[in-house]
């Protein structure tokens, strides 16, 4: 069955087939490193701890093995394709988008002993590197508000290239309210107008963690932006 399932992947390959998915991409590469087994949960666990498939080129080895299923020949194979990838399109590697895995541990990291709610805005430069970090709290496990007025001033001052937010629940729900949508959609549009990508909000609760990245919602949300502002 999973033989079957690769002959259709190869054959969509070959012929140019523009619908493919990036979990099927994924899922075609690691069959080169992975024989005789069904590889599409190994895929979509990839994409989880990196966010997209740029985000597996881009991570090293070491992290790469650190998602159960990925061995030295899965890793050292995507190393080799992101080095090959960044050697033919230089341009690629001047700006580096920030590493999902290892964003995602810091900040479950920073939030581990934090006792309130908390939103945390890290503005980035060009090469990833943290320039400015707000930190809110409102003193409460259940609310925080956030100075966007503060952020958008000192983005017009130091123009950042990009940015990420992440904070915490103690609900035990790890999923956005309506008012985690609202405060997300109003950061977005605040950076939209700057000039700044909006990378990610991070939610953490406990182990668990919800991104609106991978979940696809942060787009969705820079789609409704752009029809507004057009």
């Amino acid at each position: 069955m999973h033989e079957g399932h690769r002959e259709r992947l190869y054959a969509k390959f070959i012929e140019g087939d523009t619908s493919l998915t990036e979990l099927e991409t994924t899922e075609f590469l690691l069959c080169f490193s992975i024989a005789r087994t069904d590889v599409k949960p190994l895929a979509a666990k990839l994409l989880e701890s990196f966010g997209s498939l740029e985000g597996i080129f881009n991570a090293t080895p070491e992290e790469l093995m650190n998602v159960k299923g990925v061995g030295k020949k899965t890793a050292a194979f995507f190393k080799v394709m992101g080095d090959l990838i960044r050697s033919y399109n230089p341009s690629r590697s001047e700006e580096k988008t920030p590493n999902v895995y290892n964003t995602v541990m810091f900040f479950k990291e920073y939030f581990k002993n934090v006792e309130t709610e908390q939103l945390v805005v890290a503005l980035l430069g060009k090469n990833g590197e943290v320039i400015r970090k707000f930190i809110y709290t409102d003193y409460s496990r259940s609310e925080v508000n956030v100075n966007i007025k503060e952020i958008a001033a000192e983005i017009a001052r130091i123009a950042p290239h990009s940015a990420v937010m992440a904070h915490n629940h103690f609900s035990g729900n790890v999923h956005p309210s309506l008012a985690d949508d609202l405060t997300t959609r109003r950061i977005a549009l605040m950076m939209n107008v700057h000039g700044v990508i909006l990378y990610d909000h991070l939610i953490f609760c406990g182990d668990d963690y919800y991104s609106y990245h991978i979940t696809g919602r942060l787009d969705k949300i820079k789609e409704e932006i752009n029809d507004a502002v057009k």
